[in-house]
């Protein structure tokens, strides 16, 4: 049996190798630390001290034990001399670039010389940006390169996994300096991670490999399939390496003299925006920068490129039509084409409707409330998944128990409209809708629902009163049992709905996001359009204008402006709006 276990795994360190060695790596990032200060558009700091959930003994700073120098980053931990920082020994620094540098595979690799001495673990390593697994180890951790001072010759590269803090598991190596020590020169660290293997490298040599294949992964998730961002430490102390002794010698520098991210071209995925509002403004989709490489970029028909076209990065104005957001990407490895989606639609809601589970949505308990929320799959309004919460004691406020989201943002003054289905176990349960503030929690809109036990739709319309990213509350916490609800809308209110009148009149006027540009959709020829000022004279007049009309109230001259649709076959007004105060 041993001998088995040894075949197998020759054979798929082989496998490894092989695959790796077919590869075409385009250059994507690179982080050369030629400045003289750390860029913040890549970096941030992360700030504390606490022990980092492994006894560390350090405080990391906000940018005081860090220097950019030479061509060379160096993060440099030191004795809290002055003791600005109670209960904590030492200072140093760690940074990371979530949300500004985050890659989906790739080979990941960074030119570092260490530091020594007993106490002293730097690590260069890669966490989930986004936990979409849940938190660690559920969404896992990818080690490239850890190392202890007090063992100089020796480096370890691991990942982690698992389905709790108490239940979890890694898959890791060492590798050991034939001669010398990782202090006194530089080594390049990689790691090669593809969507179900991952590799780690020593100046080029393979000293460890795990596949999704391998056994443990039909009992844990792998979960190495998401963003993750770099993170660059230096801590003193901790669970691993324990504690500096008289011997170690402070201050201790780790210099990083560049990281480095290469992908194969289906790895270079779009990033952009997915759930967009109608004529939506000035919208960004990118892919990294790859060395060499030229782009060819198209949008759905009523979509326009206004700036970017040729580059990696396209700035678009998007129209009242869902498509793909495409892009040709060319280079000496080939060309890939890569797309994204872009739905237009006035819901403002991702994951609306629980198709996605409960992402995007918040659930809450408060004093001793309990209450099962389940993602139920047996009665849903539409699709396959609606959300049941069943009440299961009472407690002091009808908040104790919510269904809520921390993603709905207001602009004073505009008008929305939420609407959902939903439906109780019996006639006449109530429930309260609130948009609150996030943090003092003061009410700026409330209404009371009396639900039926059939599936219905519920409709709310308000015009906001403050521009702020609210918390939306569903409270339930005032009677027993189950409400269920599927089917979510919030949009902001068409100042003319779509509506139809005739088999041919069909007529919508959209205020864009930006507040400055009005849209007509709908069966247009029909209608004549006109632009009036205050005083009613005609600024301007359109027929045959096809199925939309945009209106930049920007190039109206200052003061009142409003629109008047009228029918071309007999005069009779459609509809008059104001679209520009004075």
């Amino acid at each position: 049996m041993e001998c088995l276990k040894y075949l197998l795994t020759l054979i798929l360190s082989i496998t490894l190798i092989n695959s790796s060695q077919a590869q075409c790596w385009n250059l994507v990032f690179e982080e050369e630390f030629d400045g003289t200060s750390l860029d913040l558009n890549t970096w941030e700091y992360q700030i504390g001290g606490g022990g980092w959930g492994n006894n560390e003994l350090q405080y990391y700073t906000n940018g005081a034990n860090v220097e950019v120098s030479n061509g060379t980053l160096k993060i440099i931990a030191d004795r809290d001399w002055g003791n600005q920082y109670p209960g904590n020994a030492y200072t140093s620094s760690r940074i990371r670039t979530i949300n500004k540098a985050d890659f989906r595979y790739g080979r990941m690799e960074a030119r570092i010389r260490m530091p020594i001495g007993q106490g002293i673990w730097p690590a260069f390593w890669m966490m989930p940006t986004d936990d979409v697994y849940g938190g660690w180890p559920r969404s896992g951790e990818m080690d490239i390169v850890e190392y202890l001072g007090n063992d100089p010759n020796t480096i370890h590269g691991t990942c982690h996994y698992g389905h709790s803090p108490s239940d979890k598991s890694s898959s890791g190596s060492s590798y050991n300096l034939p001669s010398g020590d990782f202090h006194t020169a530089f080594h390049v660290f990689a790691m090669e991670w593809e969507a179900n293997v991952i590799r780690w490298y020593m100046d080029g040599q393979l000293y460890h490999a795990v596949s999704a294949a391998h056994p443990e992964f039909s009992y844990f998730n792998w979960p190495f399939t998401e963003d993750f961002h770099f993170i660059l430490n230096l801590a003193v102390g901790g669970n691993w390496p324990g504690s500096p002794n008289g011997a170690t010698v402070f201050p201790q520098t780790y210099e990083v003299d560049w990281v480095r991210v290469y992908q194969e071209l289906p790895d270079v995925q779009i990033a952009g925006a997915a759930l967009l509002q109608p004529y939506t403004t000035a919208q960004t989709y990118s892919v990294l920068d790859i060395s060499g490489a030229t782009y060819n970029w198209s949008v759905p028909a009523d979509a326009q490129i206004i700036s970017g076209q040729g580059t990696n990065e396209i700035v678009v104005n998007m129209g009242n039509t869902s498509g793909d957001i495409e892009v040709d990407v060319v280079t000496p490895c080939g060309t890939v084409s890569q797309s994204i989606y872009a739905d237009i639609s006035p819901n403002m809601l991702p994951n609306y409707n629980f198709e996605d589970d409960n992402q995007n949505w918040t659930t809450n308990l408060f004093n001793g409330a309990f209450a099962d929320f389940n993602l139920d799959n047996s009665q849903p309004f539409e699709g396959s998944t609606s959300m049941c919460i069943d009440v299961q004691n009472l407690t002091p406020n009808f908040w104790d128990v919510q269904l809520g989201r921390t993603d709905v943002s207001l602009v004073s003054g505009a008008h929305y409209t939420l609407s959902f289905w939903a439906k109780a176990d019996q006639n006449g349960k109530d429930l309260d809708i609130s948009f609150i503030h996030p943090t003092t929690y003061s009410t700026y809109i409330y209404r009371n629902i009396i639900l039926t036990d059939s599936w219905a739709q519920y409709t709310i319309e308000f015009t906001a009163p403050i521009t702020l990213n609210v918390l939306f509350n569903i409270d339930l916490g005032d009677e027993l049992g189950e409400t269920c609800f599927d089917d979510f809308s919030f949009a902001k209110t068409a100042l003319v709905s779509p509506h139809l009148t005739g088999i041919n009149d069909c007529l919508a006027l959209w205020e864009a996001p930006d507040n400055t540009v009005f849209h007509l959709a709908g069966l247009l020829n029909q209608y004549t359009i006109e632009i009036l000022n205050a005083n009613e004279t005609v600024i301007s007049t359109h027929t045959n204008v096809g199925n939309s009309f945009s209106i930049d109230t920007a190039q109206l001259p200052a003061g009142r402006h409003f629109v008047r649709v009228t029918n071309q076959s007999d005069g009779a007004l459609v509809l008059q709006q104001n679209i520009k105060q004075p």
